[in-house]
């Protein structure tokens, strides 16, 4: 059946795709002004009322998924026999494009990307859908938010009706062995079939390859794949760890949920983007010590005044030994008296000079160890302090994003590397702060997602207003709606008393219905937030509210401010209006 310049409402401009499912166009619509992709079915899917229930509900499944990853489906409907769906329309190139086009990707580049198709999965999970056809050809680079993911449940259903021989579905060159085998998957197969594609987007290759779709059966259920690091020396060895568990031929041995696989590609990323800049994480083993101690290059002070004391005390020593074996001419064995009768011979002093130069020389030597030892204690705690210096620089980066989980992941990879008492301590109140940054956001998405904030007053860090409703947030952007359209907003791009201020609503806004322990931990939070953020004043009122609603907080507070309790401040808050109860 033709197909006219018109479906339903929409006007369709041009074709832009042909795929498995059917076409895809170009789309103008009207009623929101606005442009949009439209998927039209191809006719011999449309005609199978079993194949149109199956779509129908996934569809609706993948619609009610808003995810800043996951390609928004707008509307599902039908116009005289034609079956389509519509979609918001990306301006990018698929992966499959840009590495074909331009070659490999870098390893940061390529982590960030699937960053953001793992924060996809998770989220389509959570409504118990698997993607079922990860590959390079269904993650969408946009130009202004990172990957995208196309098909989300719906490519499942395509392959299925393409294959009537019962045969196994999906892209071969990604497919789990599970799914060679035909053997009941989960999403541990969309975890497989995302580290192919990694794999692929490093090297340019997928793991495995073959003449046919059988022998590549084989390989993929017999052989290992190759290592990233045989291929590409200069991938670091997270990422080449990280890309074998995804590949493990058992689905027991891949990462068991989504929140490990994203907290080793973020530990990856931060490795790469280290050695990018130089930077190192880890402390490298030594060469083992030689037998004999290596000449020292600089020795303090006081170690040479003990070295010279010491010699002096062995000098005196052999001179006392010298010297009594010259003068003795008396037998040491008896003395004689003055009735005829020997006695028995006390210490002499020659023996008491001996002893006392040999306990002090001992005494000496022990002053020389503790010296020695302090010098080696001094240079490690240097050496620590140094490599926590550089991943404070590091961590800058991250805090300028609000990437707070990146940080804790970096602070607790480093806490292992630490082993002076001095910078212990340093180090884990560095991430007893960074945990609660990290608790400070997810406390802020979970409220977002609670009651959506419509009040139009936050401001990015270039002053602009965000008008609209603030309807989502995840972990890397926030999502608003307004009568022209949606639009979404990176976290680095508002400025820290917007989210301030937001905390703030939704800390009076839930102050009746949560318990003090969560409502104190909630201005607790604020307060390292506002602390982190230079925001002096907000910060002690947060502070100073968080152990008054739950007593128990204030060594918290005393901790995060330095072992005192922030002073009231001078200034009164900012009136803001009246929170609403959700």
């Amino acid at each position: 059946m033709a197909l006219s310049s018109k479906l339903g409402h929409f006007n369709l401009l041009e074709e832009i795709a042909h795929g498995g499912m059917g076409t895809v166009f170009r789309a103008f619509d009207p009623t929101l002004n606005r442009e949009v992709a439209i998927k039209v079915l191809r006719e011999e899917l449309a005609s199978d009322p079993k194949f149109l229930e199956d779509f129908l509900r996934e569809a609706r499944v993948v619609a009610s998924i808003s995810h800043p990853h996951i390609v928004q489906i707008y509307f599902v409907g039908d116009e005289t026999g034609h079956y389509y769906i519509v979609m918001e329309l990306l301006k990018g190139r698929t992966l499959r494009e840009i590495v074909e086009a331009d070659g490999p990707l870098d390893e940061e580049r390529a982590l960030d990307f699937m960053i953001d198709v793992a924060e996809a999965l998770r989220a389509a999970y959570k409504s118990q859908m698997i993607h079922g056809d990860i590959k390079p050809a269904n993650i969408f680079i946009t130009e202004d938010f990172g990957a995208k993911v196309l098909d989300f449940g719906l490519a499942k259903l395509a392959n299925i009706e393409a294959d009537t021989s019962g045969g196994v579905w999906g892209s071969p060159y990604y497919m789990s062995p599970e799914r060679v085998g035909q053997i009941a998957e989960d999403f541990r197969s969309d975890i497989y079939s995302l580290g192919a594609t990694l794999f692929d987007t490093l090297t340019g290759r997928p793991p495995f390859d073959a003449e046919d779709l059988q022998q590549l059966a084989l390989k993929r259920l017999q052989e290992k794949p190759p290592l990233l690091r045989e291929i590409l020396p200069e991938i670091t060895l997270k990422t080449e760890d990280v890309v074998n568990k995804m590949l493990s031929k058992s689905p027991l041995m891949r990462y068991r949920d989504y929140d490990h696989l994203l907290e080793d590609l973020r530990e990856a990323k931060t490795e790469a983007t280290a050695k990018r800049l130089g930077v190192q994480l880890h402390v490298e083993p030594g060469p083992p010590e030689p037998a004999a101690p290596p000449p020292q290059k600089q020795i303090s002070s006081p170690l040479i005044v003990t070295a010279i004391v010491v010699m002096l005390g062995i000098i005196g020593v052999l001179a006392v030994m010298l010297w009594g074996h010259r003068s003795g001419s008396t037998p040491s064995h008896q003395t004689p008296s003055g009735n005829g009768r020997s006695t028995s011979p006390g210490p002499s002093s020659e023996q008491t000079t001996r002893s006392n130069a040999l306990e002090n020389a001992r005494q000496l030597e022990i002053v020389r160890s503790n010296e020695l030892a302090r010098a080696k204690l001094h240079d490690q705690e240097e050496q620590e302090r140094q490599l926590i210096l550089s991943i404070e620089q590091t961590n800058g980066l991250f805090m300028a994003t609000y990437d707070f989980a990146t940080i804790v992941s970096n602070y607790t990879v480093l806490k292992s590397q630490i082993q002076t008492a001095t910078n212990i301590v340093f180090l884990n109140q560095k991430l007893k702060t960074a945990s609660l940054l990290a608790d400070f956001k997810s406390q802020l998405i979970g409220d977002i997602a609670r009651f959506p904030y419509d009040r139009g007053d936050l401001q990015t860090r270039q002053g602009s207003r965000l008008l609209g409703r603030l309807a989502t947030a995840t972990d890397t952007q926030l999502s608003f709606s307004n009568p022209y359209g949606a639009f979404t907003v990176n976290w680095a791009d508002l400025a820290p008393f917007s989210l301030n201020h937001l905390t703030f609503f939704y800390a009076q806004t839930f102050s009746q219905s949560e318990v003090p322990a969560v409502q104190g931990h909630r201005y607790l939070t604020l307060a390292a937030f506002d602390k982190q953020y230079n925001l002096a004043d907000p910060a002690a009122r947060a502070a100073r509210r968080a152990f008054e609603i739950a007593p128990d907080l204030r060594q918290d507070v005393q901790d995060l401010f330095g072992g005192r309790i922030p002073p009231a401040p001078r200034s009164p808050p900012r009136n803001g209006p009246p929170p609403r109860n959700p």
